[in-house]
């Protein structure tokens, strides 16, 4: 008997997850991974900023959220 599966729901498809960047695919055949989207979910991004504000700063980021579209 073969074992059903729930399907799991999109991460893009989450409110809470945003797209930040892409793995591309030289890099991805160099760490032996496969080349996909990298996504971040709200309290990441919070994180990020409450910790690390004069790093973002210094990039001309003003919120974690700056360059998410």
């Amino acid at each position: 008997m073969k074992k059903q599966t729930t399907p799991h729901p999109r991460i893009e498809d989450q409110g809470h997850y945003h797209k930040i960047g892409r793995l591309r695919k030289p890099i991805a055949e160099q760490i032996h991974r496969k080349s996909a989207d990298i996504y971040i979910d709200d309290n990441h991004l919070k994180h990020i900023f409450a910790q690390h504000q004069k790093e973002l700063e210094r990039q001309g980021l003003k919120t974690p959220f700056s360059r998410l579209g």
